[in-house]
């Protein structure tokens, strides 16, 4: 065979039980790597809850005191203004991911994007794995091909925007005289270091692990 003659008829054969053997080794990889990703988009899930409701008791208290403390009130509505920012964006992550989950379905129930089989529940209360999780073409296509990659660069936009928007709101936070001048926000070196300004950058990570979660794999600069 180094010689350049005919390979014989066993080589041929173990030939191809390697070309067999390693096509199994990557498809038991590629599941094995679905799984993961499961494993982490619930783990972000339960995250995320934990995150919703500290944000909650978080807001929900500086909103007791609002009527009473301008310095709450003006972190409530601070608070306010950045989980519309967050809001807006969630929302269309999750109507792209919806859209996803019916392309990889059955056309007409988002849930068929996802197995249905018990084994499938990897996490008890979580979701189950994706029907076609190893599918690289539908995500691919709706981002990149469809109307030559609006739908990605739109994406990227919005995330974009949406940075910028709450940096600004946090800035102007920041410098909110309101805030500066309450007790409640300094500390005994007269930096504002408080619970006020703590409880505002809490608010500003309202629901970023589901940001993050998406695994939509656009870049964001």
């Amino acid at each position: 065979m180094a010689g350049g003659g005919k390979v014989s008829a066993r080589q041929k054969m173990i030939n191809m039980m390697y070309l067999v053997l390693t096509a199994l080794l990557a498809l038991n990889v590629s599941k094995e790597i679905i799984k993961a990703f499961n494993l982490i988009e619930n783990s972000l899930d339960n995250s995320t809850k934990n995150i919703v409701q500290k944000n909650s008791a978080v807001l929900g208290s500086l909103v007791k005191t609002a009527a009473e403390n301008k310095a709450a009130a003006a972190a409530v509505s601070y608070c306010n203004q950045v989980q519309g920012i967050s809001k807006s964006l969630i929302d269309r992550l999750n109507a792209i991911k919806t859209e996803l989950l019916l392309r990889s379905g059955d056309q007409k129930d988002p849930k068929m994007g996802r197995k249905q089989e018990p084994e499938a529940m990897l996490v008890k209360g979580g979701v189950a794995e994706l029907t076609q999780g190893d599918n690289m073409e539908v995500h691919g296509n709706y981002f990149m091909k469809e109307n030559e990659g609006k739908n990605g660069t739109d994406l990227q936009d919005a995330i974009n925007k949406a940075r910028v928007d709450m940096l600004a709101v946090m800035s102007k936070a920041s410098n909110d005289a309101i805030l500066a001048a309450s007790p409640e926000t300094k500390d005994v070196d007269g930096s504002y270091e408080s619970d006020r300004r703590e409880n505002l950058f809490v608010c500003k990570q309202c629901d970023q692990f589901q940001w993050n979660r998406t695994n939509l794999g656009v870049h964001v600069s």
